[in-house]
């Protein structure tokens, strides 16, 4: 038994959790902030501080912005995030991907208005906008098999046999007969001499006699007629110059020339067999025979390579006084390091310059205009292995295929530089933005800068090197470059061993998280503890903040538990979001947050999980689709907007040691390249190559790979990493330091600089390190707190990356310590790769003696180095830190803090599609429009919003009474939004229409905005919405798009700002009337319309993006669609006076039709809204009466109630009549023995008015 009482400090400033009135609801995309969770907030700000920027690029967040510019103090808005699903169903059970969602590196993509116009000012292939289509940049299509006209022989073998009146036929490509006839006369090639219409040959002057098949004078004649009679015609070409062979061969190329020849006897007599005159091929040996053209070939088309994913590596070695390659078990000569992941278009395949690509210094390299597809680049210049300039550290990528008219081939052939010290930045030429991904023909997906200090690409023998002359200087150039793909076929799942599939980027969204936290090893062995998840679903939290553990306590009292700060901060500061050297100058905006005195005791006030927060709330998708739902797992509340901790399942259920402290993190999530068979694809050892003057030798010698039983057996391939994660050696520098300038253990942020490490306080004793190579004289060991770790990078960031992790043999592994390397050798554990986990168990410091207990020396912390690799040099006095010495009595706790970073986090959407990023009407359009090819229904955006639209389907999930889906205008969507707000009954769909030009009312006519040459129709945007028959009272359309202006420019809360300057032009209607909403609610409560001069007036709309004439109104008001017309001066719009902070509207919502076809009360917003309060008010009166007697006396409270508010609603006029019946009359003896209350409620709402008709009349004596 136990008392515990808990002192909360509420005395701090906090943010208002008061919610006024009903929430609207908005689905849309967002910067920041989970997906698929309803999320309440109350103020713009306290929206931003969730979703961050308010902007165009999400018309959700302008919503957002419209809404709290018209609506009342506190007034609650749930904004509902989506992020790719692809098609919102559980993972496949043949590879655990998600059908529909990310992306195939290399596959065809749809194809954007953007990319028809580019590609019509490069002159490329003509586009079909919204189609999946063969890349319009590269040459897709090329000529597999070339055609090949059919030919065929005939000998004169004995021409005293051919006579006049003998035939020859033959069958033309194109299927018509042509005969050719001996004739007796000389001169029978004339019409005049009695030739056929078809021709004829000279039979007169030869001569009997001759064995058959001798060449005669006559024979070479008669061959020579005969091919001059089949040249007559187009469709032959003879040749038989002083030869007996006549060789005819089609003119038309193609299979469709193998057709027959038919020798015949006809009137002339004589022996028209094999004998006189052979036909070859033949098709018979009778004596008149037939033969036939043969090897006519049809030219095939073949479509080029598709794209891949490749791995960009320079064999590198140790620069003089580093161990960065070393201390991560690698070559410190010729290790294969990766430099870029570049990820490579349709049609286009890439490959190095080196000495095997036809540039000898005079021929300009041009690479190849088509992607050949053949396994070694066979017919694509260069290959493999690429040669550096030893001057500049440069080389030449050749995208083959990639269509490039500029002068200089600057597209196709690229020059990059591997100098992470440049100002121009490490593979800066390559492309780096997603929509240039075609037309560029690739895509630089992950950097990875290796500054030189620490390690150059290698020029030490066996490397090959050779001469070429650049500008007029002869150059060394090194076979130092390799490039290679995965191993397994273009995007295949399961291939023997472990065999990742690199193209794969098939998964729905996923969140930031942070490597475990580990204890000291207790036994040998670490425990996880604990690690953060960031709140903010997708792609970026990775980037913008990091975590340190510092203040570590040991327990100085047996069964205590130990005690530490948590601090998370954001990269870069208040102006820049470029990561600073120095960890603890990061920070800017709400961050740094901290927490202090945190403990792994569950039962403690201080518990880390109950004071920083564990609440994971989610949509579960891995399920079937009818037992999916949002979930909430976790204990406590999180306390901030940005991240959460979990626990683990040890630590929650208090099992673990008392003394356990956080003492390191595993090794972070790594890219799964290496093994010693192929993981990658092959570049074998000893490879041989020639140059274009003949010379050959071994690029990579037998002698570059590991000697197994006296066998060479490295493929150099294969042994490609990432560069290893750099942790810092020191944090402090020289032996004047002060604990305030000591920098975190961990990961490091800076370049390192040259220094040397000492053994002895006075810093007279060199330390040399194994094979610094500087016999200890210099050691790249030191902190810089101004230099970064490469130019405008640092390489924690790109190593953050995600890397789908779904399949069988993942891209991408961690969290996973101890398990066993693959097959292949691929060392799978996180923790050994690399020796990338990190514990401060691996601190070497200079040790005292206090009281006879050796601990750490608090005046040599200078002296005290991290060793990676985990190996005692066994220095005396030195010893590795252990977590007892962390007592708070010795003070060592500034000196043993670290940090680590949050990694990962996906978008779930196609990446190189603007529309399929922004999640756009257009994205939905086209994919309900091609269902075959791009998912109908199952569409990753149409899936994602339609998924939305079933969450906030949940009444017991969210109490919403409007829902808007700004731009989203598919009928699958729009459809979907209205039959589901009349299931729920009780909250108003606002409906973007389809709009279209005017050259039409076919889906070829819609406008997404993406096209200057369209222009807007509203009679053929009616005329397509009058075909689809929506037919619901909780649904309302508008019409047409608004300029928005927001006069209040300041900076908002959250990331990055909360508040658009100046106009959102071309806003989706649907804003319009939710700011509406907001201003009749505010003005006249949840029943008032939202229309006319006053209510249907938000001050933002400044203009419309259709100047609607009076016809246009009614036209569009008799078709249910409410119109917003322009009042006032839209050109110049003004303030109403100087105290003013908003614009004054000049948009004024013509209607308050809802989309019910038949004409009754509900046709109209007003009494729609109306209904809807009076059903939600009611039903919060009945809620209070469940399980309470079914009596007369509880039925007369009920009613009574019911009767309060209809009055109230007299009162303010939004009722005429009532009457309320809930008694003994409406609730039978049944109904009472079923537990059943019956009543009835019948209103009689006020209607407001629409048109006002006034006749004025003019009488001639002015009476009236």
């Amino acid at each position: 038994m136990s008392v515990n009482i808990i002192e909360v400090d509420n005395s701090q400033p906090s943010q208002s959790t008061e919610y006024v009135g009903t929430p609207a609801a908005v689905i849309g995309t967002a910067e920041a902030g989970p997906a698929f969770v309803p999320t309440l907030s109350n103020s713009e700000s306290s929206w931003a501080k969730i979703h961050g920027t308010i902007t165009k690029t999400y018309w959700g967040s302008v919503a957002v912005k419209q809404w709290y510019n018209e609506a009342q103090a506190n007034a609650g808005l749930v904004y509902l995030r989506v992020l790719g699903v692809g098609d919102g169903k559980k993972r496949s059970a043949a590879n655990n991907s998600v059908t529909n969602a990310g992306f195939t590196v290399g596959a065809e993509q749809v194809q954007t208005q953007l990319a028809k116009e580019t590609a019509l000012t490069l002159d490329a292939t003509a586009v079909t906008v919204g189609a999946v289509g063969k890349n319009p940049f590269a040459n897709e299509v090329y000529q597999g098999t070339a055609a090949v006209a059919g030919t065929v022989t005939l000998t004169v073998r004995n021409a005293g046999e051919i006579l006049a009146g003998n035939t020859i036929s033959l069958v033309t490509a194109g299927g018509d007969t042509v005969t050719i006839t001996g004739h007796a006369s000389a001169n029978a090639m004339t019409t005049t001499s009695g030739a056929s219409s078809d021709g004829t040959f000279d039979a007169s002057t030869v001569g009997h006699g001759g064995s058959a098949g001798s060449v005669t004078t006559e024979g070479k004649a008669q061959a020579l007629a005969i091919a001059t009679a089949i040249n007559l015609h187009d469709d032959f070409t003879a040749t038989a110059v002083d030869t007996v062979v006549v060789t005819v061969t089609q003119n038309t190329k193609g299979a469709a020339g193998n057709t027959t020849v038919t020798k015949a006897v006809g009137s002339g007599g004589g022996n028209m067999h094999d004998a006189s005159l052979q036909v070859s091929p033949q098709s018979t040996a009778a004596s008149i025979s037939t033969g036939a053209f043969a090897a006519g070939v049809t030219e095939a088309q073949s479509s080029a390579a598709p794209g891949r994913a490749y791995f960009l590596a320079t064999l590198m070695s140790s620069s003089a006084g580093s161990r960065y390659l070393t201390d991560a078990g690698q070559s410190d000569t010729v290790a294969p390091i990766l430099r870029g992941v570049i990820l490579v278009a349709s049609g286009v395949e890439l490959t190095l310059s080196g000495w095997n690509h036809s540039e000898d210094g005079a021929a300009a390299l041009t690479g190849s205009a088509y992607a050949w597809g053949q396994n070694g680049h066979g017919k694509n210049p260069g290959g493999h292995v690429g040669a550096m300039n030893g001057a500049n550290y440069t080389t030449k990528l050749i995208f083959n295929g990639l269509k490039d008219s500029t002068s200089t081939l600057a597209k196709r052939i690229v020059t990059v530089k591997f100098d992470a010290e440049d100002i121009d930045g490490h593979l800066s030429s390559l492309n780096t933005d997603p929509d240039k991904f075609e037309e560029l023909g690739h895509y630089l997906y992950a950097n990875y800068p290796v500054p030189s200090v620490l390690a150059v690409p290698s020029t030490v023998s066996p490397i090959h090197s050779f001469s070429q002359v650049v500008d007029g200087t002869a150059t060394t150039h090194y076979h130092n470059v390799i490039l290679t793909t995965g191993s397994a076929p273009y995007n295949t799942y399961g291939a023997s061993g472990y065999k990742p599939n690199f193209e794969g980027f098939n998964d729905r969204f996923s969140t930031p998280f942070t490597p475990w936290v580990i204890s000291q090893a207790v036994g040998g062995a670490e425990t996880q503890l604990f690690r953060f998840h960031a709140l903010d679903d997708g792609q970026g939290a990775e980037n913008r903040y990091f975590a340190e553990i510092s203040n570590i306590r040991y327990p100085t009292v047996s069964g205590e538990y130990a005690q530490f700060d948590i601090t998370v901060r954001s990269y870069g500061t208040v102006d820049t979001v470029q990561t600073q050297a120095n960890p603890d100058a990061n920070g800017s905006g709400d961050f740094p947050i901290s927490y202090s005195n945190l403990t792994l005791d569950p039962n403690s006030s201080d518990f880390i999980a109950r004071k920083i927060g564990d609440y994971h709330r989610y949509y579960n998708f891995d399920v079937d689709v009818d037992q999916q739902k949002l979930v909430l797992a976790g204990t406590y509340e999180n306390a901030n907007k940005y991240f959460r901790v979990e626990v683990s399942d040890a630590v929650a259920q208090g099992i673990i040691d008392t003394d356990l402290v956080p003492f390191g993190h595993q090794g972070m999530h790594h890219l799964v390249t290496s093994g010693t068979q192929e993981m990658l694809a092959p570049i074998q050892t000893g490879i041989t190559s020639t140059n274009p003057a003949g010379a050959s030798a071994a690029i990579f010698p037998a002698q570059f790979g590991e000697n197994a039983g006296g066998v060479w057996t490295h493929n150099v391939g294969s042994a490609i990493v990432t560069p290893p994660v750099p942790m810092r050696n020191q944090i402090v520098n020289t032996s004047t330091y002060t604990a305030a300038n000591a920098l975190p253990w961990g990961m490091r942020f800076d370049r390192p600089v040259a220094g040397t490490l000492h053994s002895d306080e006075a810093s007279s004793t060199v330390i040399e390190l194994a094979g610094d190579g500087t016999g200890g004289v210099t050691q790249v060991i030191k902190n810089s707190t101004s230099q970064l770790w490469a130019s405008g990078m640092d390489l924690i960031r790109e190593l953050n990356k995600f890397y789908p992790s779904y399949a069988t043999s993942p891209q991408w592994a961690g969290a996973n310590a101890g398990v066993a390397n693959s097959t292949n050798g691929s060392v799978i554990d996180a923790d050994a790769f690399l020796n990338n986990k990190f514990t401060l168990g691996r601190v070497y410091v200079a040790t005292e003696t206090v009281s006879g207990i050796v601990r750490p020396n608090n005046n040599r912390w200078h002296n005290a180095y991290y060793i990676k690799n985990g190996t005692d040099p066994s220095t005396s006095g030195f010893r590795f830190l252990e977590a007892s010495d962390l007592k708070s009595t010795n003070q060592t706790q500034k000196y043993t803090r670290f940090i680590m970073p949050f990694q990962g986090g996906f978008d779930g959407f196609n990446m190189f599609n603007q529309n399929k990023r922004l999640m756009n009407h257009h994205a939905a359009h086209y994919e309900q429009a091609n269902k075959a090819t791009q998912g109908g229904l199952n569409g990753p955006t149409v899936a994602a919003y339609r998924k939305a639209i079933d969450i906030l389907s949940e009444k017991t999930d969210t109490d919403i009474n409007a829902l808007c889906i700004p731009g989203q205008r598919s009928t699958f969507i729009t459809d979907h939004a209205a039959e589901s707000m009349e299931e729920r009954f009780d909250a108003i769909y606002l409906m973007d229409v389809e709009v279209c030009d005017q050259g039409g009312s076919g889906a070829a006519n819609l406008m997404f905005g993406d096209n200057d040459e369209q222009v807007v129709s509203t009679f053929y945007t009616l005329d397509r919405f009058g075909s689809r028959g929506v037919d619901s009272s909780f649904a309302a359309a508008y019409y047409p798009n608004v300029n928005l202006t927001f006069i209040d420019n300041t900076a908002g809360p959250g990331l990055g700002g909360g508040q658009i300057s100046g106009t959102a032009s071309d806003a989706p209607a649907s804003i319009a009337a939710l700011g509406a909403f907001a201003l009749t609610d505010r003005r006249e409560g949840a029943w008032g319309t939202p229309a006319g001069y006053d209510n249907g007036r938000p001050k933002a709309i400044t203009n419309t993006m259709v100047e609607l004439t009076a016809k246009d109104v009614s036209d569009l008001y008799i078709a249910r669609i409410n119109p917003i017309a322009n009042y006032n001066d839209p050109t110049s719009p003004s303030l109403d006076s100087s105290g003013e902070t908003e614009v004054r509207g000049t948009g004024v919502i013509q209607g308050q039709k809802t989309l019910l076809l038949a004409d009754s009360s509900l046709s109209r917003l007003d009494v729609r809204k109306l209904m809807v309060y009076i059903r939600r008010k009611t039903r919060k009166i009945a809620e209070s009466y469940i399980f309470e007697p079914n009596q007369p006396t509880t039925l007369k409270d009920f009613s009574a109630e019911v009767e309060s508010l209809l009055g109230q609603l007299q009162a303010v006029q939004a009722v005429e009549q009532y009457r309320v019946v809930i008694d003994e009359t409406t609730t039978s003896q049944a109904d009472i023995e079923n537990n059943t209350v019956r009543g009835k409620v019948f209103v009689k709402p006020y209607r407001s008015i629409e048109i006002i008709s006034i006749d004025i009349n003019i009488e001639n004596n002015g009476a009236f």
